[in-house]
């Protein structure tokens, strides 16, 4: 017994902008190809390199630019995202929490604070 079942729109099925790409990829190979063709030029220019040459050259700069209009962490996050995410994980590097380090006498401590203070003493001494 088959049954079919619908296809996730969302992921089967992109806003096609120009033959199969979507306008934000579209934008993105339209850009790279700007940055490459503006290497190539420069090297031409100003050092004599060839552009069959130059075209190697440009490559590294251009694969950045490719990477943030086509990969999708896990799927789903475009490129600007993903750098929220990161600055977000930077900025809560230090979770605090609580302990009871000593059972006898209940004292509750928080322990990164304590730590943070004793270590703005040492640096201050």
């Amino acid at each position: 017994m088959n049954i079919e079942i619908n296809k996730d729109f969302l992921t089967e099925y992109k806003d096609e902008f120009w033959k199969g790409f979507s306008a934000k990829e579209v934008f993105t190979i339209v850009a790279a190809g700007a940055v490459a063709a503006g290497v190539v030029i420069f090297l031409n220019v100003k050092f004599g390199v060839r552009p069959s040459e130059a075209v190697y050259a440009a490559i590294p700069f251009t694969i950045p630019i490719l990477l943030a209009g086509f990969y999708k962490y896990q799927g789903y996050m475009p490129f600007k995202k993903l750098l929220e995410e990161i600055s977000y994980s930077r900025k809560c590097r230090e979770l605090h929490f609580e302990s009871r380090d000593n059972e006898m006498t209940g004292k509750r401590r928080f322990r990164i604070g304590e730590e943070k203070k004793e270590r703005r003493k040492k640096c201050l001494s």
